[in-house]
């Protein structure tokens, strides 16, 4: 069944305040020393200035005739000022979707539907200040929009592993946690076998 997105308005605070509670009770759940259970009247009082507030985009996804998912985000616009410059951003700072409609694409369009209103206003900057602490619903939705990039880690060299010394005449080997304590390379393992110090014969990858 597809779902239609729509602006919320004046009567949508309830619905809004019941969608909220579903990712809330995760918070309280997961971190329960930063967040408590929230009262639908009192979540339903604090989205009423907002939803007529022009910076604020709160949208309700519609499925089966009624809200089954939303999106808050806040538009910024911070003045230049001796320390940066101007700049606009769009934050997604909540976004919740009942869970029988989980894993449709709910969350993804209310995403994108933000972000496109938030473009056509020359805001191309954002970010997701839900994915940092709303839980697994968020997470998945913006992974699904696409990866984000992060700087490749330096990838440890030869020459770095630490040196681990054989045991019970097996050859030498590089230990698996390539700490830089060590500089000298692993011996190969297929030398001819040599005469050691006192005449025993071992092969070159391992220590008398």
């Amino acid at each position: 069944m597809s779902v239609t997105i729509r602006a919320a308005g004046a009567g949508d605070e309830r619905a809004l305040a019941v969608l909220n509670g579903f990712v809330q009770e995760l918070h309280v759940a997961h971190r329960p020393h930063e967040f408590k259970a929230a009262d639908v009247a009192e979540v339903s009082a604090w989205f009423g200035p907002l939803l007529t507030k022009p910076t604020v985009l709160i949208r309700l996804a519609q499925g089966a005739g009624r809200p089954v998912g939303y999106v808050a985000a806040f538009l910024h616009d911070r003045p230049e000022n001796p320390f940066a410059p101007a700049r606009r951003w769009c934050e997604i700072d909540q976004i919740a979707v009942e869970p029988a409609w989980r894993r449709r694409g709910v969350a993804r369009a209310l995403i994108e539907t933000v972000l496109n209103e938030a473009r056509a206003r020359d805001i191309g900057c954002w970010r997701h200040r839900a994915l940092r602490r709303g839980g697994e619903l968020a997470r998945g939705a913006a992974h699904r929009r696409g990866p984000t990039p992060r700087r490749p880690r330096p990838s440890p060299s030869a020459s770095a592993c630490q040196w681990r010394r054989p045991r019970r005449g097996r050859p030498s080997s590089c230990c698996p946690s390539c700490r830089p304590s060590c500089r000298r390379p692993a011996l190969p393992r297929d030398r001819p076998a040599r005469a050691g110090p006192r005449g025993r014969r071992h092969r070159g990858g391992s220590r008398p």
